[in-house]
């Protein structure tokens, strides 16, 4: 398994896509996912979709009258192939930068296969980051992995108990189940989270 610094980085993403060695991309939108999470959001919302690779979801949603989605993706060359595959996308609205980095504020969040891309010890930040990307009466929703990986990551899994305790300190937590919607090759395997941001009464 590459290190944690070099999984982490522009670099190993950019490599993976140079190589079509992406088989996280499905190719098409997940459908089932937006879908559920149109349900949930404004037409007029700030919509955020990190790692969002060749961007079908984020065209999708373009497509249908959300006007603000944007996405954030390290490697130019998925950016590239978002570009060439959905060429009315706006292009300023496709940020090639580490998330870690980005500003909002955001009114929602749509997370499918950025979280387990990371290594598990960039969680904390992930959450933290996230929280702090949303307006107060923000949405993070999405799917996670239920399940756990004989190989190494990534992907990295996790489980529900295991996401309620960590995502419990930053989030108020309205949904996380086990999901009947997933794309076939993950039935049976994935969550789905509904949640808004826990602010610090401190800060």
């Amino acid at each position: 398994m590459p290190s944690p610094e070099k999984i982490n980085t522009r670099e190993y993403w950019e490599k993976r896509y140079l190589e079509e060695d992406s088989p996280w991309e499905i190719g098409a939108p997940n459908v089932n996912l937006l879908e559920s999470f149109i349900r949930l959001v404004k037409k007029t919302d700030r919509i955020l979709i990190p790692g969002a690779g060749e961007g079908h979801e984020a065209a999708w949603l373009y497509e249908r009258g959300y006007k603000n989605v944007f996405v954030s993706e390290w490697s130019d060359s998925a950016r590239e192939k978002m570009l060439a595959l959905y060429p009315d996308f706006p292009e300023n609205q496709i940020l090639t930068a580490d998330y870690f980095s980005l500003s909002g504020p955001y009114d929602a969040i749509l997370e499918q296969t950025f979280f387990c891309a990371l290594t598990p010890d960039k969680r904390d930040a992930y959450l933290t980051h996230t929280r702090d990307l949303l307006t107060p009466d923000g949405l993070l929703y999405g799917v996670l992995f239920n399940r756990t990986f004989p190989e190494p990551g990534p992907p990295f899994g996790g489980s529900i108990d295991a996401y309620r305790n960590q995502f419990q300190q930053y989030f108020e937590i309205r949904e996380i189940n086990p999901w009947s919607g997933s794309i076939p090759p993950r039935k049976g395997t994935e969550c789905i989270i509904e949640m808004k941001p826990r602010r610090n009464p401190n800060r």
